[in-house]
C-alpha cells in the first residue's frame, strides 16, 4: 500500500541517510571521473529524501533489489584493474540481460537482485562461469542444486572460483551467491535469440569501439557504459513504481492508455519498448540541456505521476504553475519548478514504496560541449 512520506521528520534525517552497501550513502552523488553529469533536479531531489529512523520490515526484501547492476558499484572499486574487470564483466552480460527484460512474459517480472550478488557477478574472473552455449540445452553441472561448494577467492584475486574441498552444509553466502548468477546467466541463454558475449581473446566492444579486459577506457567511453546503466535501471524502475500506483490507485487506469503514456516520457522508443537505449538519447528528452528540449517530457511524466495516489504533492512543491497547459504555453521558470516536484515526489516515493534510494537519470553532454581532445 502507498505510504505518504513522513513528515514529521525534522531536516536532521535528510543527512543522516542510512549507508548502502560497503557504507556508501546511495543518497548521495558519487565522486568519479567515470561517473556521468548529473541533472540537477534529480540529483537535488535525491539528496533530500526523507529517510525513516529504523528500516521499514513491511517492505519485501526483494523490493530492494535492482533488475540491473546498481550503477553505484563501479565507483566504489578501489584499482584501476577492478574498475576495467566490473565494466568488461558488464558488458560481456549485458545483451543477455537486457533481453531477458525484453522478452515476452517477463518486464515487470523479473527478480531483482541485490547489489551483492551484483557486486559477485562483476567481479568474476575474466573467462566468467561455465555456461551451456545451447539455448534450451541446460547442462544438468549447471542446475542450482549441484552448486554446493562455498567459494574461494584464487590466489591472484582475479573473483571467486568453487572450491572442491567444502560440502553442502557448509556453504557460505558467496557460494548462494554464484548459484544465483549461474542460474540468471542460464536462464538468459534459455531464451531464444540470446547470446552472450564470450570472446576468448578478452576483448569486448562498446558501440564501434574495442575494449580490452584488463586496461580501462577513456573516460567519455565510460562515461556512456555507465550512462546507459543509470537510464536502464531508471526506466524500469520507473515503470516499476507505476505499476505498484496504479494497484494502490482505487481506480487502475486502462493499460494500453498508460503504456502510450509511458512511452511518451522517454526520446526514442525503439520498437515500442522504453528499455532501449542509446547514447544518443543521452541528452535528449529528461537530460537535455535546454529545457525547451526537457519540457515535452517533464509534461509526459507529470501526466504519469498525476495518476498517482499523493500527486497533490507535486502540486504543492510548484504550486504557482497550472498543471493543465499545452507544453508549449510554459515559461522556463514554469518548466523548473515542475521538474523538480516531479523529481521530489518520485524519490520520494520511490523510497517510501521500495525502501531504498532510486536510480537517478543522469545526462552525457552532446559533442558540442564536449572538451576538445588534446
Amino acid at each position: 500500500m502507498f505510504q505518504k512520506i513522513e513528515t514529521s521528520l525534522d531536516k536532521k534525517n535528510r543527512s543522516k541517510k542510512p549507508p548502502g552497501s560497503a557504507g556508501r550513502n546511495k543518497f548521495e552523488e558519487p565522486s568519479s571521473p567515470f561517473l556521468p553529469p548529473p541533472i540537477v533536479a534529480w540529483r537535488d531531489a535525491l539528496k533530500n529524501v526523507v529517510v525513516r529512523p529504523e528500516p521499514d520490515n513491511s517492505i519485501n526484501h526483494h523490493d530492494r533489489g535492482y533488475v540491473f547492476p546498481d550503477p553505484g558499484l563501479f565507483f566504489g572499486i578501489s584499482t584501476p584493474e577492478g574498475q576495467a574487470k566490473f565494466l568488461y564483466n558488464w558488458l560481456k552480460y549485458r545483451p543477455a540481460l537486457i533481453y531477458r527484460l525484453m522478452h515476452t512474459g517477463h518486464n515487470l517480472n523479473a527478480k531483482p537482485l541485490s547489489s551483492q550478488i551484483w557486486r559477485s557477478m562483476l567481479h568474476m574472473p575474466i573467462d566468467g562461469l561455465p555456461l551451456s552455449p545451447h539455448p534450451h540445452q541446460t547442462s544438468p553441472t549447471l542446475a542450482v542444486p549441484a552448486l554446493s561448494a562455498p567459494l574461494s577467492s584464487t590466489q591472484n584475486g582475479s573473483g571467486p572460483t568453487l572450491s572442491r574441498n567444502s560440502s553442502g552444509p557448509e556453504r557460505t553466502k558467496s557460494a548462494k551467491r554464484l548459484e544465483v548468477i549461474q542460474s540468471l546467466l542460464q536462464n538468459c541463454l534459455n531464451l531464444d535469440g540470446v547470446q552472450i558475449n564470450d570472446n576468448p581473446t578478452n576483448e569486448i566492444f562498446w558501440q564501434d569501439r574495442q575494449l580490452s579486459a584488463g586496461e580501462l577506457p577513456e573516460q567519455l567511453v565510460a562515461q556512456e557504459i555507465l550512462w546507459e546503466l543509470f537510464e536502464l535501471n531508471f526506466r524500469f524502475e520507473f515503470m516499476a513504481l507505476d505499476s505498484r500506483m496504479d494497484t494502490a490507485a482505487a481506480v487502475p487506469t486502462d493499460h494500453v492508455y498508460r503504456d502510450d503514456l509511458l512511452l511518451r516520457c522517454f526520446p526514442g522508443n525503439i520498437s515500442g519498448s522504453i528499455l532501449i537505449t542509446w547514447k544518443e538519447f543521452a541528452h535528449q528528452g529528461l537530460e537535455a540541456s535546454r529545457w525547451q528540449d526537457r519540457a515535452p517530457s517533464i509534461v509526459a511524466v507529470k501526466n504519469i505521476v498525476r495518476m498517482w495516489p499523493g500527486f497533490d504533492q507535486v502540486k504543492e512543491g510548484c504550486s504557482e504553475v497550472d498543471l493543465d497547459k499545452d507544453v508549449e504555453a510554459y515559461l522556463e521558470s514554469e518548466i523548473d519548478a515542475m521538474e523538480l516536484a516531479i523529481a521530489t515526489f518520485y524519490t520520494q516515493t520511490f523510497y517510501n514504496t521500495f525502501g531504498r534510494a532510486a536510480v537517478i537519470p543522469r545526462r552525457l553532454a552532446p559533442k558540442s560541449e564536449q572538451p576538445a581532445a588534446e
